[in-house]
């Protein structure tokens, strides 16, 4: 029987600053009202989620919760950690994850390799 890992991501928290500016939408499409600034808004966020579920990657600053239930030799992870990591272990307690052993996932193939 083969073991089966419960290891699970969660987004956390995501940055409420838009990679693009509603001053620099408006410029672009030459708009000088503010009649369709919440439109404006709207349509730079969902440009940035498509863009990011396409390219399987943020493009703002995001708190990623993975949650294992165990911690058993190096931790695979499809997220890149960017500063830290930080965890709990079973008793609650918080803390930085010492020495962190962490398997990022390999790029794709390249024939310059």
């Amino acid at each position: 029987m083969r073991y089966r890992s419960l290891t699970r991501f969660e987004v956390a928290q995501v940055d409420l600053t838009e990679p693009v500016s509603l001053i620099d939408a408006k410029l672009h499409l030459r708009i000088d009202s503010s009649d369709d600034n919440d439109l404006i808004l709207s349509l730079i966020t969902a440009a940035r989620r498509y863009a990011e579920d396409y390219c399987d990657r943020t493009f703002v600053v995001t708190k990623w919760t993975m949650k294992l239930d165990s911690f058993y030799g190096a931790i695979g992870s499809p997220v890149q950690f960017g500063l830290r990591a930080d965890g709990n272990n079973i008793e609650g307690r918080q803390g930085t994850i010492p020495n962190l052993d962490i398997e990022l996932p390999r790029p794709l193939a390249s024939p310059y390799y």
